[in-house]
């Protein structure tokens, strides 16, 4: 247990500190250009190559592939100036040891002998004179002589040259176009409003005000109305950035993402944490969650990052102000709250205080927020001494124990807890006390995705200069091993999907076609990782670091000596992706899946050749990007993965349509080029509507209705909520729209609608019932509901369709005074009236239009009244069919779903009016 969540250590003291100039990191691989350049210059002047280093014509052994990645290794060293005498003394270790790459064997040992004899001598005694700054300038001599050595192969030069250069016109190239930019300056504006949301909300739950002496908690004003204009940045951002991606060539998208690495490799340096795109919705729901008052439970399985993640959510939303329980069978009342201590007066006297547990400052406002990680490791009676708090509201007086009935006035705090609850996999566990689980609004936190699990493993590697040390082939093992470790991750949670127990690659896994099954050996996030920490620095092909660190984790592990069946299982797993972990020949270790390695592949790779890391094909381009054109293909089929391409069909990558085209006959790799829609009309068209409110008011309203402002939000909602969309949905979308634009406007002028939705075809409630309700209580169904099939039963028309329906003055249809009239007259009317006269909303319409308008509005439809979806029916077991109506119910934070007769009515059970365009 501890106060206070972990600091990072000062770096004073530090034994190994150096010091780097805050912007050099981008532009390392200019140093030794800049390097030779000055060379030549000092050469010429001079008018003589005797003077300056010696540049000897060695016989050059080692290919120049290594030896261009260790002049880049060079650059970085030269970068960094040792912060003392100890940093400084070890780097010219480092660098002598370096050196003897060039030794032959015969006299390899003499001269390590030799070295260590030398280091011994120095460390008894400092040459006199010796200072810092002549160690560092000597440290940087012998540098600049080592890269100037490697510059005088001029063939080594004219590529470094050539790469440089390379780099240097792409980068232009893109800050003339433009996009890229657009790119990141929409990605930086999403975080910062998502950050800004997230605050907001956070800090208005804080946020009092005192009226005669009583704190109580500050009115909310216009805060829902920033937090939907947010959300509104936020879905436009995205809108933009994807479009803007899709115009990128592929060294822009080689940029691109090198920017994304090395931002996530920032912030693992600074935090720990990178924010991925699952774990930004994770800390965005624990905010919305948190910011409604709620505790948080982070739950899931072992090796996810829950603490983690609640950690960084404490960071961001307590701005670092908080206390930090550590669960543990022995944690006791006086752990959390506080314990008595003696201490003495200046006069020599004892005085009895207590000490301040972390939940106690965390309750009388010390801090902002409290951790309880691991709270399910803790005993229930101790728990339950956090009851009356949690039943207490901030501002009342309370008592805490242990403080001898001191009342204390409660402040409010942000609490969050991880835990692994009982179960299959943690029955040492004790059970959640229902009274204790009932405080806390659960939240699942999965293990993170293989790709982005990926792009972490990647963040690690990648140099901070943009380099990435790796060849394409070694990336592609890397994603390989992933998503091995991803389907370990499945086996442990025995949530192997049917259509993979069908797939050839689940026949490798269990040859027999048994259920497979995991207990305690598999990959969690964090082994994941580790397996490829320190990589850098060993000195050891990442293969064969890869395989040593499996051998370790599978097979030479003692606490899975006794589970030898798991081991086979995971090794299994393994080989189904290519990984033979028990082959005898390094180079077997790895046979990547589908496709081959390429020949003659580098060993690094460049910012602008890592595109192919995003999803999605580049446009052809008629620039000097455009080489990939002149590149000829066979057309033959190929094994992508799980999928065998013929030439000619068609698949979508990253949302785009692209067609197969073959084999490259230069490289191996699949030709796609991306399937070219026709042309779309930007439409936009207004609509006026007159009407008479409650009060006899005449009012005017005009809504506009545009095309590409519709598709962008449609698109980013459902990429933000993980809903698929066929590949031809704005195609789809745009032909409905231009071909009913005029009865759009003639019935929004009518009706006075003002929103629209866009649904592709195939969507059915079942399927969007789990996505749309996330956060929010379990859907409570009537007994009518269930009977007729639940959300498995109903039935409504599917087909691709374009909606209009209300959303000014729309919220509630019963007890509002807002409400537009047409929408009241429809109270007490029965589903049969309204589906006669031609109303069709769905289930699946309201599903998507109650978590829209949430988002967008902070509120929820129908929190007074009901509404009757005469679109959707369920069976009646008694005969005939039962129409569907939905509301929200407040009070328990949860939809609601009803089915009623066709002649039933209700005074609070209306309709929301809308038309249907297809």
């Amino acid at each position: 247990m501890s106060e206070e969540g972990p600091k990072v250590s000062s770096e004073e003291g530090v034994e190994h500190a150096y010091i780097a100039r805050p912007i050099r990191d981008r532009f390392v691989t200019l140093i030794p250009g800049v390097i030779w350049s000055n060379h030549k210059i000092n050469q010429e002047a001079n008018q003589t190559e005797e003077n300056g280093p010696s540049l000897p014509k060695e016989a050059v052994a080692t290919s120049l592939d290594v030896r261009l990645l260790e002049l880049y290794a060079l650059a970085q060293e030269y970068s960094m100036e040792p912060g003392n005498v100890s940093t400084a003394t070890r780097s010219r270790q480092i660098d002598a040891l370096a050196d003897l790459n060039k030794t032959p064997d015969n006299k390899y040992l003499e001269e390590l002998q030799t070295l260590f004899e030398q280091d011994v001598d120095e460390n008894t005694a400092q040459p006199e004179g010796k200072t810092l700054g002549k160690i560092v300038s000597e440290r940087r001599e012998s540098l600049k002589v080592a890269m100037l050595n490697l510059l005088a192969d001029s063939e080594l030069r004219e590529r470094y040259e050539a790469e440089v250069a390379s780099e240097k016109a792409i980068h232009r190239s893109t800050t003339k176009k433009g996009l890229m930019g657009e790119v990141l300056e929409m990605r930086a504006l999403q975080g910062r409003l998502q950050s800004a949301r997230r605050r907001i909300r956070v800090d208005e739950l804080l946020a009092r005000e005192e009226v005669g002496g009583v704190s109580r908690p500050k009115a909310p004003g216009r805060t829902p109305m920033a937090v939907a204009n947010l959300d509104r940045g936020i879905t436009l951002a995205q809108a933009k950035e994807a479009k803007t991606i899709s115009k990128l060539s592929a060294p822009e998208r080689g940029l691109l993402a090198t920017e994304a690495l090395l931002k996530g490799k920032r912030e693992l340096e600074t935090s720990g944490f990178a924010m991925t795109p699952s774990r930004e919705r994770l800390v965005t729901e624990i905010a919305d969650l948190t910011a409604q008052g709620f505790r948080v439970f982070m739950g899931g399985p072992t090796g996810t990052g829950k603490t983690a993640l609640a950690i960084f959510a404490l960071k961001e939303l307590a701005d670092g102000s908080y206390s930090w329980i550590t669960w543990t069978g022995e944690t006791s009342v006086r752990d959390i709250f506080g314990s008595p201590k003696l201490t003495q007066t200046s006069e020599g006297k004892f005085e009895s205080s207590m000490t301040k547990g972390p939940m106690t400052r965390a309750v009388i406002g010390e801090k902002r927020g409290v951790l309880n990680e691991e709270i399910t490791a803790g005993q229930t009676n101790v728990q339950m001494s956090m009851k009356t708090i949690w039943s207490s509201r901030p501002g009342d007086q309370i008592n805490l124990p242990g403080f001898n009935g001191t009342e204390f006035t409660k402040a409010q705090v942000i609490e969050l807890a991880t835990g692994n609850l009982k179960g299959k996999r943690h029955q040492e566990r004790e059970s959640m006390d229902p009274a204790i689980a009932r405080e806390f609004k659960a939240l699942e936190v999965p293990f993170i995705p293989a790709g982005e699990m990926r792009d972490i493993i990647l963040m690690d590697i990648i140099d901070r200069s943009g380099v990435m040390p790796i060849s394409k082939t070694e990336i592609g093992m890397i994603e390989q091993f992933c998503k091995a470790a991803e389907f370990s991750q499945m086996a442990y949670l025995e949530e192997i999907p049917s259509e993979i127990k069908q797939s050839d690659l689940y026949k490798i896994i269990s040859p027999a076609g048994q259920d497979v099954a995991l207990s305690s050996v598999f990959f969690d996030t964090g082994t994941v990782r580790d397996l490829f920490k320190g990589w850098r620095a060993s000195g050891r092909p990442l293969a064969i670091y890869l395989q040593e660190g499996l051998h370790r984790f599978i097979d030479a592990n003692p606490h899975f000596s006794e589970l030898k069946v798991e081991r086979e299982v995971l090794k299994n797993i393994l080989r189904a992706y290519g990984f033979a972990v028990g082959s005898a020949k390094p180079e077997n270790f790895f046979t990547p899946v589908g496709t081959h390695k390429l020949a003659g592949e580098h060993p690094y790779l460049r910012p602008s050749e890592l595109g192919f890391l995003i999803p999605g094909a580049p446009p052809s381009e008629e620039d000097e990007f455009s080489a990939d054109k002149l590149l000829d293909y066979e057309a033959k089929e190929i094994n992508l993965g799980q999928q065998v391409l013929t030439p000619g069909q068609i698949i979508t990558k990253g949302g785009v349509r692209m067609v197969f085209k073959g084999i490259n006959k230069i490289d191996g790799t699949p030709f796609f080029e991306e399937v070219v829609s026709p042309e779309r009309p930007s439409l936009t068209f207004t609509a006026q509507y007159r009407y008479q409110d409650q009060q006899g008011k005449q009012i005017e309203e005009e809504a506009e209705f545009n095309l590409d402002r519709s598709l962008a939000k449609w698109q980013a909602f459902y990429t933000k909520h993980k809903i698929d969309l066929p590949p031809d949905f704005e195609e789809t979308m745009s032909d409905i729209w231009s071909r009913n634009e005029e009865a759009m406007k003639d019935e929004a002028e009518k009706l006075g609608f003002d929103n629209v939705l866009m649904i592709p075809a195939g969507f059915t409630p079942a399927a969007l019932h789990t996505p749309m309700s996330a956060g929010y209580n379990a859907t409570h169904q009537g007994d009518n509901f269930k009977v007729g099939g639940s959300f498995q039963g109903v039935k409504e028309s599917n087909q691709a369709r374009i909606i209009l329906l209300h959303k000014k003055n729309a919220r509630n249809l019963y007890n509002d005074p807002t409400t537009l009239p047409i929408l009241k007259a429809t109270l007490s009317k029965t589903a049969q009236e309204l589906f006669d006269a031609g109303e069709r909303l769905t289930l699946s319409d309201y599903l998507l239009y109650q978590r829209a308008y949430f988002e967008e509005s902070g509120q929820h439809l129908d929190e007074s009244g009901w509404t009757w979806l005469p679109g959707s029916t369920v069976p009646n077991p008694g005969g005939g069919l039962r129409f569907v109506y939905a509301l929200w119910n407040p009070d328990d934070g949860q939809l609601v779903v009803y089915a009623h007769v066709p002649a039933g009515s209700l005074s609070r059970l209306g309709c929301r009016l809308s038309r249907l365009f297809l």
